[in-house]
């Protein structure tokens, strides 16, 4: 019995700092908890929705100002190294920087607030587990919480919503006296920080890549579902928070431990066991919790089941976490978040859309298997080189910290490059979902192919009624349209501009490894850069048109093309002639191929039949198509469509004069060629363009030579068509010749991570100043589709009313699809005032037409006498105003006038 006694004392001993940390998790966690329940009952699901939104704001914004400090305490405090007087006095600065800038933007005082607070009470845990004292870590978690509740509850029933958030950053605030002991107690010493600068970055990307996958989330839910559905998400997280309460309690406990070389396996491995219990327990009670306990939120049964599953993955990753940072390994983690965080990302995006709520919560429990993958085998690999390398140290010799070296060498040889297109990938997501135009539907261009994917989904073939050229990215379109199951257009027409978006997206690698033919892994990550942050690409990528197929698959095709592997050049014109079904401009892409192709292999003894050979592959490959297009349209639309430009070509000089055609166009090329420049190319493209043909060999020789050929369809667009995107296609030729200058530029200075530094962060800023400047006024767009739908329901035939005349039809669509467009009723015409100086002139021509009302705004763009009638119209007794936006609380100022024809004869005869 003794015996017994004894054992059950030892364990507890053994215990007693997990028994500590556990009871502080447990019961903190447990008050927050409840509270989070509590107030997901009395706030609804739309608040409770925007609450969440608003905290993961702070908790983004608080992780960016916090440098990675956290971690780097507790690891540097259980080595007894006093970094804490540094480390506080900068995080207490970036924080008070990084709320002034939240601030500004979202101008919410409380997140503010919380951000400051997020930073002082989050360096106090840290320092306080670093120490290992347990039991005033369990004392300041505790405390914190019941402030929390107390305040958030004090302030919220005397200001309202906004007291929640204001609570919880006074409840982080009231610690702020730990920061200044931690001041008084140790010295402030930039050396110290420094010979720790790259850990401590590390653990900084690592926060980051963790807060934005905790957050994330929510950040794209919002404006992808609304606050309603992310309330009922939010609800299923706080569930998953209770569930990972156990396994956050262990990796608290294992951090410091596994630091200090202790690996506690039985401990990790019950765990992992005691998760998958969790998981069940889950599942099992869902159905019986939340209908009872939260009735209004009919959503969260199915997601707390799903997210229960995530529980599983999160436990297997902390002990994997918490065993590489105790190795100062953090690199590993690192690598591990970034891919978690570019599978959640699309993933919730992409299942959201198809799958709804349901969907978004299976790409978080989707990420987190596919990072524990990543953890499990990383860690094999490690063991295996571990066991090879310790049997020939035994033979060579070989010290053990040299092992160690060599190790982590091969292992991790291209770990900063898949790290850095990871953050690029994910970072130029990022900027990509931040503008991306929910529930605006397609005009022009893009809802031509929309309408053409749709009949060919509906029909199960291509359609035959359709005349434009460019079919190929509707027939591509349409093989997601079939795979797709939605009722409502809109969200076929958000499936359009996700893929467009994932497209331009993934060409980031392609663009990468182009760049990586020429110059050193460090540049070809600058070049994939300049491309992912392009401001130009990042809004055409959300169009929905042509262009993000027609650019992955010719820099593709660039990149197989400047292969040494022959098999490979064969597959580059393969791609060139998918392109050309794309666009008709693949041709030009596949002349300048087939010309190097034969000066690059001249000294073959089997160069023509070579030749002919990747003519037939290029030739076979469109053959069906053109086929299709001449049956259809009577036109192949590539061969045909540079006749017919030609012919225009002609035209237009024989009726202006070959002098004033020539001036206009170099006018208009020069214009737009060097306003398409700015900010990316205009500084660096015009030397890097020196250097490469100073630099003649075959490969630059073959870049300028593809460039000059792609750049005949752009010059010619550029004289007949104001606008940038027909240059888009060389923009990853453009990311190759602008490394050139780049190269110069660092080869001639000393410090050059330096200036590598600033040309990226120089790449970054340009293009979110020129995003904000040149930003789509989406609220605009959203208002005139409004409109548009009470046009299409009022009149039958109005006035053009360029741009937001575009809506009309979308307006006219069913809201159910998939449908045949040619069993559509259109109902809005729209009849064009060009060459009409005269009210009453264009109404006679327009009768005839089907004009039935008049559209007016008062934009600058329109004809005098449709601004005179928006002004004046108690000048016109024929017209009566049926609509004004106005009246409906609209910012577009819009009126709909309808024309009595009767009163306008009797007009005209007085």
């Amino acid at each position: 019995m003794k015996d017994d006694l004894n054992k059950i004392r030892s364990i507890v001993t053994r215990f007693k700092d997990l028994t500590t940390l556990g009871i502080a998790n447990i019961a903190s966690a447990g008050i927050s908890g409840i509270f989070w329940f509590y107030l997901a009952s009395i706030l609804g699901t739309s608040e409770y929705g925007r609450l969440s939104y608003l905290i993961s704001i702070g908790s983004i914004a608080g992780v960016i100002s916090f440098l990675g400090a956290g971690t780097t305490i507790t690891v540097y405090s259980a080595k007894n190294e006093k970094i804490q007087a540094t480390l506080f006095s900068i995080i207490t600065i970036t924080s008070a920087i990084g709320s002034i800038v939240t601030f500004l933007i979202f101008h919410d005082y409380t997140v503010s607030l919380y951000i400051i607070g997020y930073g002082i009470f989050n360096v106090t845990v840290a320092d306080i587990l670093g120490k290992k004292q347990y039991k005033n870590y369990s004392i300041y978690m505790i405390t914190q919480k019941i402030l929390w509740v107390g305040l958030s509850l004090l302030f919220y029933y005397i200001i309202g919503f906004e007291g929640i958030i204001l609570g919880i950053a006074f409840s982080f605030l009231a610690y702020s006296f730990v920061i200044i002991r931690g001041l008084k107690e140790t010295k402030f010493s930039l050396s110290m920080l420094k010979s720790h600068f790259r850990i401590m970055m590390n653990n900084y990307v690592l926060d980051l890549s963790r807060a934005f996958g905790g957050n994330m989330d929510k950040l794209i839910i919002a404006p992808l579902l609304g606050f309603s559905l992310l309330g009922n998400y939010q609800l299923g997280q706080q569930f998953l928070s209770l569930l990972s309460l156990l396994p956050t309690v262990v990796f608290q406990y294992i951090l410091p431990h596994d630091s200090s070389g202790n690996a506690n396996k039985k401990l990790k491995k019950s765990l992992i066991l005691f998760s998958i219990g969790l998981a069940v327990i889950g599942i099992i009670a869902s159905p019986i919790i939340i209908p009872h306990l939260f009735p209004k939120y009919t959503q969260a049964v199915r997601i707390f089941q799903i997210i229960s599953l995530a529980v599983i993955p999160a436990s297997i990753n902390l002990t994997y976490i918490s065993q590489f940072l105790g190795r100062e390994q953090s690199k590993i983690v690192l690598i591990g978040s970034g891919i978690s965080l570019a599978v959640a990302i699309p993933s919730i995006i992409i299942l959201g859309k198809i799958y709804g709520i349901n969907g978004a919560t299976f790409a978080i429990v989707l990420s987190g298997f596919i990072e524990t993958a990543y953890l499990v085998y990383v860690d094999r690999l490690i063991n295996r080189k571990s066991q090879a390398e310790n049997i020939s140290k035994q033979t060579q010799n070989i010290s053990l910290e040299d092992h160690s070296e060599v190790q982590e060498t091969k292992i991790f040889s291209l770990k900063h490059i898949i790290l850095s297109i990871v953050i690029i990938f994910s970072a130029g997501l990022f900027l990509r979902i931040y503008y991306f135009p929910y529930n605006i539907p397609l005009i022009l261009d893009a809802l031509q192919y929309f309408s053409y994917a749709s009949d060919a989904t509906v029909l199960g073939h291509l359609p035959t009624s359709y005349i434009f050229a460019n079919n190929g990215w509707p027939a591509f379109l349409s093989l997601f349209f079939s795979l797709s199951h939605f009722s409502n257009v809109l969200d076929y027409m958000n499936l359009q501009r996700v893929l467009t978006v994932s497209l331009s997206v993934l060409t980031i690698i392609p663009v990468y490894l182009l760049c990586r033919r020429f110059f050193s892994p460090v540049y070809a990550i600058i070049g994939a850069a300049i491309f992912a942050f392009e401001p130009r690409i990042i809004q055409n990528s959300e169009l929905g048109i042509t262009e993000p197929l027609f650019i992955i698959l010719v820099t593709l095709a660039l990149f197989f093309f400047f292969s040494s592997r022959k098999n490979l050049v064969y597959v580059s014109f393969a791609l060139v002639a998918f392109s050309t079904l794309v666009r008709a401009e693949g041709f030009f892409v596949f002349l300048p191929f087939l010309i190097m192709f034969f000066v690059r292999n001249r000294k073959g003894k089997k160069i023509i039949l070579n030749c002919l050979l990747v003519i037939s592959i290029f030739i076979l490959l469109i053959l069906p198509m053109v086929v299709y297009r001449i049956h259809t349209t009577g036109n192949d639309a590539i061969t045909g469509r540079i006749l017919a430009s030609t012919g225009d070509l002609r035209t237009q000089i024989q009726e202006n004069g070959f002098k004033s055609y020539l001036q206009s166009s170099t006018e208009n090329i020069l214009k737009l060629s060097g306003w398409s420049l700015i900010p990316m190319f205009i500084l660096i493209l015009p030397p890097g363009l020196y250097f490469i043909l100073r630099e003649r060999n075959l490969d630059n020789i073959s870049i300028i030579t593809i460039a000059v050929f792609m750049s005949l369809p752009v010059l010619y667009a550029f004289s007949a068509n104001p606008d940038t995107r027909y240059i888009y296609p060389l923009f990853p030729l453009f990311c190759v010749i602008s490394l050139f200058t780049i190269k110069k530029i660092v080869n001639h200075q000393k410090n050059k991570n330096v200036i590598l530094f600033l040309v990226i962060g120089s790449i970054i800023v340009s293009s979110i100043i020129f995003l904000d400047l040149k930003k789509i006024d989406y609220d605009h767009q959203e208002e005139s589709f409004m409109i548009a739908q009470k046009v299409t329901t009022i009149a039958k035939g109005v006035n053009d009313y360029h741009p937001e005349d575009a809506y009309i039809t979308p307006a006219s669509l069913p809201e159910k699809w998939p449908v045949l467009e040619s069993s559509i009723d259109f109902k809005t015409i729209t009849i064009p005032t060009k060459n009409f100086t005269s009210l009453t002139e264009y109404i006679k021509f327009g009768k005839g037409k089907g004009l039935t009302d008049l559209v007016v705004d008062g934009a600058k763009n329109r004809p005098a006498f449709l601004n005179d009638v928006y002004y004046h119209d108690n000048k016109y007794p024929f017209l009566t105003k049926i609509f004004d936006s106005y009246n409906e609380k609209f910012k577009y100022h819009l009126k709909i006038y309808e024309i009595n024809y009767e009163k306008l004869n009797s007009e005209i005869i007085k």
